[in-house]
């Protein structure tokens, strides 16, 4: 089971707790400190490879110390909270994508912070483009001392943000949609393509964009079954 650190802190006991409560503080801030930092690189867009956001649209943070070794149920609950951050079809993939991550930290976090973030784009119904950026944080305690009422410390912080279309150029709009839908026919991402390019790319009349906004919901309720999401992890 899991747990907030306080709660793990007012439950712990023995010789070892002080060095416990210490070195639940010391992850506490420093967690703090790396979830920051990541919401305001996110915010000042300081990485200019990455697709540009226009304003964020949502935000959580969590964190948590685990008092047993079994991980299901806190990933579960992580990548539930990010699929509900996420919202629509695409949430069941960014949830399995949290799920792997985290395990993976888990797995590889021993005496040593593991951090992971992640990058992922969406193209929503109505033809807008969301970018969620995901950071993630563990450290598993070694010590025999601690183990008995702490096992590892996770946490992570979600930013949800609409990009920023302005300047979003045809080809990269092309590999957006090939990437979003791999489960599509060719023949469908061409359609779901030649949509989006009029709603976003310059130029076209605004009844264009309507008529093609139109066009696009209904590709996705009768074509599209579940959205994807193309990911990158660093």
């Amino acid at each position: 089971m899991g747990g907030a650190l306080s709660s793990i802190k007012a439950a712990s006991s023995g010789d070892s707790k002080d060095q416990l409560d210490d070195a639940l503080n010391s992850l506490e801030a420093l967690a703090l400190t790396k979830m920051d930092d990541f919401y305001h690189i996110t915010e000042d867009q300081t990485d200019s490879l990455l697709l540009p956001i226009n304003k964020i649209t949502g935000k959580f943070s969590f964190m948590q110390a685990k008092a047993s070794t079994d991980s299901a149920a806190l990933q579960k609950q992580i990548s539930g909270l990010i699929s509900d951050l996420a919202g629509g079809a695409w949430a069941d993939a960014i949830s399995a994508a949290a799920t792997d991550i985290i395990q993976d930290l888990l797995g590889s976090s021993s005496a040593s912070v593991q951090e992971r973030s992640s990058y992922m784009i969406n193209v929503n119904p109505l033809g807008g483009v969301e970018r969620l950026d995901a950071y993630y944080f563990a450290y598993a305690f070694t010590s025999q001392q601690l183990l008995t009422n702490a096992q590892n410390v996770v946490a992570a912080c979600v930013v949800k943000s609409s990009v920023k279309t302005d300047n979003l150029d045809d080809n990269t709009l092309r590999v957006i949609v090939n990437d979003a839908f791999p489960s599509l026919t060719a023949a469908q991402r061409a359609q779901i393509y030649e949509q989006l390019a009029i709603i976003i790319l310059p130029a076209p009349p605004p009844e264009a964009k309507v008529a093609a906004t139109t066009a696009l919901e209904k590709l996705y309720e009768t074509t599209i079954p579940t959205p994807a999401v193309n990911a990158g992890t660093t």
